[in-house]
């Protein structure tokens, strides 16, 4: 989805990556410990150790979606649910227009098919409708991109931005960029993986521009 032209980071990446390997573990290699790496003002990397009920990407992702006042965009595999979910009704009720892009139900595999079904009746049972719009259809092909944008930032990578992964505990990496011209190029980005005529593309195309 992105990449960063930074020497620095690189190095940083690489060595990072070589330790993993070495101790066979993110979180041997990370001590436990999720971490930040600055890449200037704005941007930041963030790497999930992958110790359960933690998450720094997680706790960030929440921030950046209590933060949006205008707009907020985000995609997933799955409906988002749960805390994110509860975070997401917070913000449209102090009237962010908020879209949440995630596939079909169907598009899941048979093991977490029937989950899935159950969550998306609870939770069209208690959360606003309008969250549910821009689910794609069961044609659209399966969407991979894990995105949250809103006015101010965004936020792109690996976690897909569920409690129900952090309980598990999972080893992620995600870059925060706090700057609204790569909110917007995110969006675009996302329009771009969307089927024209799907709902999804015809609420988003005119979008946070």
């Amino acid at each position: 989805m992105v990449h960063v032209r930074d020497g620095g980071a690189a190095a940083w990446l690489h060595e990072l990556i070589n330790t993993i390997a070495k101790y066979k573990s993110a979180r041997l290699a990370l001590k436990d410990k999720d971490i930040r790496y600055p890449l200037d003002k704005q941007s930041t990397l963030l790497v999930d150790a992958g110790l359960p009920d933690q998450s720094l990407i997680f706790q960030e992702a929440l921030h950046l979606i209590d933060e949006a006042k205008q707009w907020l965009v985000i995609t997933c595999q799955f409906l988002p649910s749960g805390v994110t979910g509860k975070h997401l009704a917070r913000a449209q009720k102090r009237g962010v227009a908020v879209y949440s892009i995630f596939n079909h139900p169907l598009r899941r595999d048979k093991v977490t098919l029937p989950a899935q079904y159950l969550i998306h009746a609870r939770e069209k049972l208690r959360a606003p409708r309008d969250l549910f719009q821009a689910q794609l259809p069961f044609s659209h092909r399966r969407l991979h991109m894990k995105l949250i944008a809103t006015e101010q930032g965004a936020m792109v990578g690996s976690h897909n931005y569920l409690s129900s992964g952090v309980k598990l505990g999972t080893a992620e990496i995600a870059l925060l960029c706090l700057e609204p011209t790569f909110a917007r190029q995110s969006v675009s980005l996302l329009l771009s993986q969307l089927a024209p005529g799907s709902r999804s593309y015809q609420l988003l195309k005119d979008f946070g521009r």
